[in-house]
């Protein structure tokens, strides 16, 4: 897989921001020194919807690349790497996160997994977050479509876009329409809030009709990828800007199963060489720290109320300083079924 970043700070400006990314294409022009690997300028952003001040996308930046030929040529990112394939052997980390305008891009995506707030400030005991009710909500749905799907798999990929066809069919057709990103961007309005239960309670229904008629669960715990408070154990992040956050930290994620749940444990690990190694990333094996997580059920307030919704499921780890720590959970379903998260890892100062 060939991954291709775009520059968010050069699309906002192109499309929201106050000043003109002109000045900054053409410095950029100075780095281009590679005839092998010619630098490529993603732009990312709603310009092409002439927003806010979308009409610079058009009026300025178009204008400006259309008058200079000599710096700026206009091509697809698949064109480019046809023309000029990656060299394998150069490697660079990219930072996580999302536009800018979102949050400020922040790693955590938080702008569609909104912090849970009590009494106006932000609370992860007592806090209710309308964006996280809603991934409970699918996180259950999922597992009971995944299910549907495993025991009656669906005919075509036509048949679920239609929403014409069995059940199993009909379950990915309404599960689909829950997951756009809308429904967590614009939240806090009921009608906004609402729509992701709607849709997973016209999933499960469909689901429902396949799982009741079959005697066994071939599926495992559906677990939502794996979140941490603080972001930034022993360092600084959006919630503890000034002083540092702690040094320890909870894993949490949400977990569901048609089955029921017999076990959630997180397992983590010191990683002693304090880097980061992708082959160690896909290694289960060795020896790992367990640590059961305790679930807890989390409140709804939308007014359509789900028919199945995850809990919860949290645990800490503590007393760990300048390391890196790799960590995944792992559940068990009441069928025995078995599911592993991708392994994570943190820096701890």
């Amino acid at each position: 897989m060939v991954v291709v970043p775009s520059e968010r700070s050069l699309g906002y400006d192109d499309s929201y921001g106050d000043r003109s990314p002109i000045p900054r294409l053409e410095q950029i022009e100075k780095f281009n020194t590679d005839p092998a690997h010619p630098v490529l300028v993603v732009l990312a952003h709603d310009g092409d919807n002439f927003g806010c001040s979308g009409s610079r996308y058009y009026n300025e930046t178009m204008r400006w690349a259309q008058q200079n030929p000599d710096k700026v040529e206009f091509t697809t990112v698949q064109d480019y790497l046809d023309r000029f394939p990656p060299d394998p052997n150069r490697v660079l980390h990219v930072e996580d996160g999302s536009w800018t305008g979102a949050d400020m891009g922040n790693q955590e995506f938080g702008k569609w997994l909104g912090k849970p707030y009590h009494e106006g400030r932000i609370d992860h005991v007592r806090g209710y977050s309308p964006d996280r009710n809603s991934w409970a909500v699918l996180v259950a749905a999922e597992n009971r479509v995944m299910t549907a799907d495993r025991l009656r798999p669906p005919s075509s990929l036509q048949a679920i876009q239609s929403g014409e066809g069995s059940p199993t069919e009909k379950a990915w057709h309404y599960f689909l329409q829950g997951q756009t990103s809308c429904y967590e961007y614009w939240d806090g309005k009921n009608e906004w809030d609402n729509k992701p239960t709607l849709a997973a309670n016209l999933a499960v229904e469909q689901a429902d009709a396949v799982i009741a008629q079959e005697a066994r669960d071939p599926v495992g715990p559906t677990l939502f990828v794996l979140q941490r408070t603080p972001f930034n154990p022993g360092g600084r992040d959006d919630e503890n800007p000034v002083p540092p956050a702690s040094g320890d930290f909870t894993v949490w994620t949400m977990a569901y199963d048609v089955s029921g749940l017999k076990r959630v444990e997180l397992k983590w690990r010191i990683d002693p060489s304090k880097a980061r190694d992708s082959k160690a990333d896909e290694m289960y094996d060795g020896d790992w720290n367990t640590q059961d997580m305790q679930g807890r059920p989390t409140e709804t307030r939308t007014s359509v109320q789900p028919r199945y919704k995850a809990e919860e499921y949290s645990a800490r780890v503590e007393g760990q300083k300048d390391c890196l720590i790799q960590y995944y959970v792992e559940a068990e379903d009441g069928a025995g079924n078995l599911t592993r998260s991708p392994i994570q890892h943190v820096r701890i100062a």
